[in-house]
């Protein structure tokens, strides 16, 4: 039997740029052993909470670049197995915080480039196993400080080109295994000092393009891990000869900043800007 043109036992299907405005919420029901699901035709603006139930041995889901507006909270429902799950390039305005609540396993989740503006507390707070987790590109102008309570699990978090202003001090204490940390083109103008207090397996953080002016001079206390710190086109006039105290990197960027620093050498590391 072929349904959308592929057999019944298919494991993959691919419906990618086809002349398609609906999907029928029956269409997949057939294909029990299916494990990787991409639909990306652009012009789908809803999708039946039924057209996914039963799917239960998915791994994948692409629901990449298309016109959705919305999601019912049970479209994921029972889908235990599900690693990979890509929501990017839609048109998403907010997510009921029920709508990865069976996702135990869930390891990549992407969000980006949509239009969310608000994220509530616990939307992310079963994810025990998420490594990593894009919200690149959206309208978020804040987030609540337990957010990400509970993913220590998680190994890149990108929250870059929001409108972010200020992030509460506790916000990234669960996430002790996070190594890439990118927080750029936001309006950021002042960060915490213990921002970063819990994140001691940072080797990555990206503070470039927001409108910082100074930086707590323990701000990156115990980050013994730290590689990489972008600080570029910020707003950035002076800073402590103790911020970059106790820890080595291999690239520090400062350029397009109103402070002049020639070359500084901390701890045997030489830093050129």
């Amino acid at each position: 039997m072929e349904t959308l043109g592929y057999s019944s036992d298919a494991e993959v299907i691919y419906l990618a740029g086809q002349n398609l405005s609906t999907i029928e919420w029956n269409a997949f029901h057939s294909f029990k052993s299916l494990r990787m699901l991409e639909l990306s035709i652009k012009i789908i603006s809803s999708l039946d909470y039924r057209t996914i139930q039963g799917l239960t041995n998915l791994r994948g889901i692409i629901l990449l670049n298309n016109s959705l507006e919305s999601l019912d909270f049970r479209t994921f429902q029972g889908l235990k197995d599900l690693a990979f799950l890509t929501l990017a390039g839609n048109r998403l305005t907010s997510i009921d915080e029920r709508l990865f609540d069976d996702l135990d396993n869930l390891q990549t989740l992407e969000l980006s480039n949509n239009r969310l503006t608000k994220l509530d507390e616990r939307t992310f707070n079963k994810l025990e196993n998420l490594i990593s987790l894009n919200l690149d590109s959206n309208k978020l102008a804040s987030l609540d400080e337990k957010i990400f309570q509970g993913l220590t699990e998680i190994i890149g978090l990108s929250l870059s080109n929001n409108q972010l202003e200020s992030l509460d001090y506790s916000i990234f204490q669960d996430l002790e295994s996070l190594t890439n940390l990118q927080l750029n083109n936001n309006q950021l103008t002042l960060l915490d000092n213990r921002l970063f207090r819990n994140a001691k397996n940072l080797k990555w953080i990206f503070l470039n393009d927001n409108k910082l002016t100074t930086l707590p001079f323990d701000i990156f206390e115990g980050l013994g891990n730290l590689g990489r710190l972008l600080l570029q086109n910020n707003q950035i006039t002076s800073l402590n000869y103790l911020t970059f105290n106790m820890i080595c990197l291999k690239e520090l960027d400062l350029s397009n900043n109103p402070i002049k620093v020639n070359q500084m050498t901390l701890n045997g590391c030489v830093f050129v800007y």
